[in-house]
């Protein structure tokens, strides 16, 4: 038995059920644990040798070794994000280890759908409010008065590829976003923008800022704005790092789309789970 954790059905990585394989040499343990089981180069990523992984079934280990699943990392600005999947359980209003589950900004934000188009309508500025205290009457204004300008800054950048994939002269696009689209603060714009172009376009707020600043050297948003784009393009670039963040993710996306199969379900961007680790560390 196999679920897809990363790619369509032409380049799918899979994690796949331990029972479904010989259990010679393991014995019981309390948690899931991911083994390396082999070494591959897959075409669809470019340099490198990757790792074939494994998740076990919960009550068994591999004798060879390998990283238990509460010990996978959410890598940002060069160190892992404490906790990062446990905080991201609780956000979204999943069981996590702290309780039962809560309430945060995930069913007004991330839950509401929006279409892969280019067109930035109310739900998608109203569902910001949801991340951004204080959306004011001028900001409702701007948005309704810049449609057409939010839709050409858009329409620059692909819909189906990830921050990683694009190209240099769409990154450096996405870098000019303070100054294209001048009016709300760049905080307001990356998060209604986010909605639509979720694997691409980062959030940014406070929490992000401080934690990324010993990378950027920055404090404040409009100068560090860029930077940080660039900087989560690096750690996503990175083959076995993404391997690893997908399959930290797996179960989350697996609990919050469970009516779902595993080519249907939405899936929470990376840069999303960043973004919510990061924040959830001052709740």
């Amino acid at each position: 038995m196999t679920d897809a954790i990363e790619g369509g059905s032409d380049h799918a990585l899979h994690w796949i059920d331990f029972d479904m394989i010989s259990t010679t040499n393991c014995r019981p343990s309390s948690t899931r644990r991911l083994t390396i089981l082999d070494t591959y180069r897959p075409s669809w990523l470019s340099h490198t040798l990757r790792t074939l992984v494994l998740l076990a079934a919960p009550g068994w280990e591999g004798a060879a070794g390998g990283v238990f699943m509460d010990e996978l990392a959410i890598v940002a600005a060069g160190r892992a994000v404490p906790e990062a999947i446990d905080r991201i359980r609780r956000y979204c209003g999943l069981p996590w280890s702290g309780g039962p589950p809560e309430t945060w900004a995930w069913p007004y934000f991330d839950a509401v759908p929006t279409a892969p188009d280019n067109v930035v309508g109310p739900v998608d500025v109203l569902c910001a409010a949801a991340l951004h205290p204080g959306l004011s009457r001028n900001d409702l204004a701007w948005f309704r008065a810049h449609q057409d300008d939010l839709a050409a800054w858009l329409n620059e950048i692909p819909v189906v590829q990830r921050l990683w994939e694009l190209s240099e002269q769409d990154v450096r696009h996405i870098v000019s976003l303070p100054d294209a689209l001048e009016g709300p603060s760049i905080s307001l714009l990356s998060k209604v923008l986010h909605r639509k172009r979720p694997d691409a376009i980062p959030l940014l707020d406070r929490h992000v800022i401080d934690w990324y600043r010993p990378v950027t050297g920055k404090r404040s948003a409009v100068e560090a704005w860029g930077e940080i784009v660039v900087a989560i393009r690096d750690e996503e670039s990175d083959g076995e790092r993404r391997v690893l963040t997908a399959v930290a993710l797996a179960e989350v996306n697996r609990d919050l789309w469970s009516d779902l199969g595993p080519d249907e379900r939405p899936g929470l961007s990376w840069i999303r789970a960043k973004d919510i680790a990061i924040w959830m560390g001052s709740q």
